[in-house]
Parts: C-alpha cells; structure tokens; sequence
C-alpha cells in the first residue's frame, strides 16, 4: 500500500516523505485567479493547492530526489 499525501508548498514534500509518504498530489490555483474571481473554489483541494505552475516544476522534480534518500 502506499500512503499518498497532499502539498501545498514544495518545502512539504521532503517532509512528508520522512514522514513514510511515497506519493504526493495537488492541484494548480494561480494567483491571477483568486484576484479576479475572489475564490480558490476551482479547486477540491483547498488545503492541496500550489499558487504557481512553476511550484508544480519545483514539486515534480524534488519529489523523486527525496524519494531516492
């Protein structure tokens, strides 16, 4: 089995991972978003939610290297 846990900053991930985490999920909100239109509410995952794509890219890079430690 594996335990799945959710991010909403990077700096979770290797955290997480110590804590026995093998995947990790999230979603994108920009922030240009939630200025316009007041709400994260695109998103179910209110408490899994990066504010920039380019956190998605730190995520999917970091996530495999904590995972080979």
């Amino acid at each position: 089995m594996k335990i799945t846990a959710p991010i909403s900053r990077v700096e979770e991930i290797e955290i997480l991972a110590a804590a026995g985490a093998d995947e990790f999920y999230c979603s994108v909100v920009p922030e240009s978003w939630t200025s316009t239109f007041k709400t994260s509410a695109v998103s179910r995952r209110a408490l899994a939610t990066l504010a920039e794509y380019n956190g998605l890219e730190e995520a999917v890079t970091e996530a495999p290297r904590v995972g080979t430690e």
